[in-house]
């Protein structure tokens, strides 16, 4: 009923959509594709118009913010939310989401600023102006993607009836009174990391930043965060979760650097992965952030020439 007529999205490909152009190219990607990953900060019912009754025996994976405040806001639908589940759509939530990017056979993309909502998708009577990109995704591409998507925390009807109750509750008159987070379902995101990115590790030896460039400085301070007595900042980096996981999960919690290195080494996202020598100077590199920054939870134990590094 909601389908015009439309171009062929082989001639949309890297290109700029504005918010007219987005949705007809929407309704081609999601008709001629079997898998669709929709990653949106918020969701109305007008999301609802892009799909015909057929598309949703496709896989298809929703990823979006539901704080408490955009369910208050309008921005967020829960009744929305839980019809999409209902109806076999993986929805799955992360209160840091805000990215815009729609996903079609691990390929094809439309990327920008529009949310699925009426303005955004320019269902309503005055839609936001919206740009957007058509291009298909690298491995490396997909690869980011995943690593992110794997924090994402799935909910079921069960969650989302759970929130429709405490929404209910909430004292809406005051901004103060809505909390940011839902009390009633945890949704505090995975711990696991698929891999890493070069641009996940340090560069710099701490002690002896006069060596390095502003450039590997400040790539190091927005990881890590700008000051040494920030332990929070440094542990939410993604190599210091990654590796922590690695050695979590060995039988006596612990593992060589050795091991370490391989292991690092393995899950390299990047699509051209450096060479292991290079990855051996970053673990160090970590390893000398670990004791500039005074960590407790993860240990670095030397015996002659042989670093251990283990779980607290």
């Amino acid at each position: 009923m909601w389908k015009k007529t439309i171009n062929s999205f082989t001639n949309s490909q890297n290109s700029l959509l504005n918010t007219d152009s987005v949705t007809d190219v929407l309704y081609e990607l999601i008709e001629q594709s079997n898998s669709i990953v929709l990653i949106s900060a918020f969701l109305t019912g007008s999301v609802l118009k892009l799909f015909d009754e057929n598309d949703y025996d496709k896989d298809i994976s929703l990823y979006i913010r539901c704080r408490p405040s955009d369910c208050v806001g309008g921005s967020c639908d829960l009744e929305v939310l839980k019809q999409l589940t209902s109806r076999g759509v993986s929805c799955f939530v992360d209160y840091k989401l805000h990215a815009k990017i729609y996903i079609f056979d691990a390929k094809d993309a439309v990327i920008g600023s529009s949310n699925l909502t009426a303005n955004g998708l320019g269902f309503s009577n005055y839609p936001n102006f919206e740009l957007n990109y058509s291009c298909q995704l690298s491995s490396s591409d997909l690869a980011q993607i995943d690593n992110y998507i794997a924090q994402c925390v799935r909910i079921s009807i069960d969650d989302i009836e759970k929130m429709q109750k405490e929404l209910a509750t909430i004292n809406t008159t005051s901004s103060a009174d809505i909390p940011n987070e839902w009390e009633t379902v945890d949704l505090k995101p995975k711990e696991n990391l698929i891999g890493l990115f070069i641009e996940d590790f340090p560069k710099c030896n701490p002690f002896e930043l006069s060596n390095y460039d502003d450039k590997n400085i400040n790539h190091d301070k927005s990881i890590f965060g700008e000051d040494p007595l920030d332990i929070a900042k440094f542990e939410q980096s993604n190599v210091f979760r990654f590796i922590y996981q690695f050695v979590s999960e060995q039988e006596d919690k612990s593992a060589s650097f050795g091991a370490i290195t391989s292991h690092l080494h393995n899950n390299i996202l990047d699509d051209f992965s450096p060479y292991r020598k290079e990855i051996k100077t970053y673990l160090q590199n970590f390893i000398l952030y670990l004791e500039c920054y005074k960590c407790n939870s993860i240990i670095v134990s030397r015996y002659r020439y042989r670093q251990v590094i283990s779980i607290s």
